[in-house]
């Protein structure tokens, strides 16, 4: 093999390498924008879900004050409408802790700029959560039923002295 050849193969291996070191880097920052693009989309149906059964069933807000561990029970058996009402706010619920799970976790795995979670996401997740503490605070007890991500945010906030059970009672403007 001549030092021509050489050169040319070296030069050929080196523009390879450099070609796929930039694909590669492309298919990655790619692969990152559709998995943002699923966050995105996963938060908004489920946040449209949320608002969707606040406005078709208005009476589930007021069920959130009247919530105790005791109505669970209730909401299995539903052997009165009263039960069924329960079975319908702790679905209700749940579709509300899937959505403030839905955003904590794009957080957790940086699908989410800071920036952008502190400013709309972050309070809307502590709105829907102190709007349903009473239930949330139930089944944060029993952790077994409840996502880290949920755990972690209430506790993070307990922590930097957000109180979930007044932030609850405020929530009517009436202190």
């Amino acid at each position: 093999m001549t030092v021509t050849t050489s050169i040319v193969a070296a030069s050929v291996s080196v523009a390879a390498a450099v070609i796929t070191g930039i694909v590669s880097i492309w298919m990655l920052r790619h692969r990152r924008l559709v998995q943002e693009t699923e966050a995105y989309r996963a938060i908004s149906e489920l946040y449209d879900r949320v608002v969707q059964a606040k406005l078709q069933r208005p009476e589930l807000l007021p069920l959130a004050r009247r919530w105790s561990a005791a109505r669970m029970r209730g909401a299995y058996e539903q052997l009165t409408d009263e039960d069924r009402d329960w079975a319908i706010y702790s679905t209700y619920t749940e579709v509300c802790i899937g959505f403030c799970n839905a955003v904590l976790q794009a957080r957790s795995r940086g699908l989410m700029p800071k920036h952008e979670f502190e400013a709309q996401w972050e309070p809307l997740v502590k709105f829907v959560i102190t709007e349903h503490y009473p239930m949330i605070r139930d089944l944060l007890k029993e952790a077994k039923f409840v996502s880290s991500y949920l755990t972690d945010f209430v506790d993070e906030l307990r922590t930097a002295g957000w109180d979930w059970e007044r932030e609850h009672r405020l929530l009517a403007w009436s202190a």
